[in-house]
């Protein structure tokens, strides 16, 4: 015999779906999409981790066998004294199991463990409370990865201006290609781009001499958190907001 769905039943799990979808629009609209982010990665991170993780670990078979052979040895020694106090201890069973033995080692050795998860896990919650907010973090991070890009590009840049006989930057940021190995340069950077070059990056310097201070490479537009990135001939990158570009820059963006 079937059992019949209640109609309250039916209106009560709607009322929570709603009440979950309610939640979730109001979360969204004070706090940004990196709170749904947040949630997922708790929720999928378990799985995705250990699957992006564990094929960049490197094995030291030394250490390996070092440590088997140190829990080998605490296990032989440490069931040795129990035995020993179970036989002049008459509350404690005689002869001691060596099961005994094998899970209060394994409990200790799992309480390690979880020490020291505790503890990164107090430190990386008190370094996210005194650092910025995530999407600040995040625009960030996007900043630091342009730097290095520019100031990379720059280098190889300015090898190739000492190598010509008139000291004049390639014409072309692509001309690199020819120059650079895959495991030499930023070769990724040399892709074409629909906008003022045939790179991601505007490219003041083209066919100029490598004489004076001037921008070599610009980022095609403001990122994340309102910055442009530019290169300079001297090699120094600098991040500017967009309202503060200086003249030889700002002509890139009228």
């Amino acid at each position: 015999m079937k059992r019949r769905i209640s109609p309250l039943r039916v209106i009560i799990l709607l009322m929570i779906l709603a009440l979950i979808f309610f939640v979730s629009i109001i979360t969204l609209f004070l706090l940004g999409e990196w709170t749904f982010e947040a949630v997922w990665a708790l929720a999928s991170g378990w799985f995705t981790y250990p699957v992006r993780v564990i094929p960049q670990i490197s094995y030291n078979v030394e250490m390996i066998l070092c440590g088997l052979g140190a829990f080998g040895m605490a296990l032989y020694f440490s069931h040795r004294l129990l035995k020993w106090l179970a036989e002049n201890l008459s509350h404690l069973p005689s002869p001691w199991p060596f099961r005994f033995t094998a899970f209060l080692s394994f409990l200790l050795l799992s309480m390690f463990g979880t020490s020291i998860a505790m503890t990164g896990i107090i430190h990386q919650t008190a370094w996210l409370v005194r650092s910025e907010s995530i999407v600040e973090r995040r625009g960030s991070s996007i900043t630091i990865k342009q730097e290095r890009e520019a100031k990379s590009l720059t280098g190889w840049l300015l090898v190739a201006a000492s190598e010509n006989a008139d000291r004049k930057f390639p014409a072309k940021l692509t001309e690199l290609s020819s120059l650079l190995e895959p495991e030499d340069g930023p070769t990724s950077l040399l892709c074409p781009f629909e906008r003022g070059g045939d790179a991601p990056w505007l490219y003041p310097a083209a066919a100029k001499t490598a004489e004076g201070f001037f921008p070599i490479l610009v980022s095609p537009r403001p990122n994340h958190r309102g910055f442009v990135v530019v290169a300079y001939s001297d090699g120094e990158v600098i991040r500017f907001q967009l309202d503060e570009l200086p003249s030889d820059v700002a002509i890139y963006f009228d």
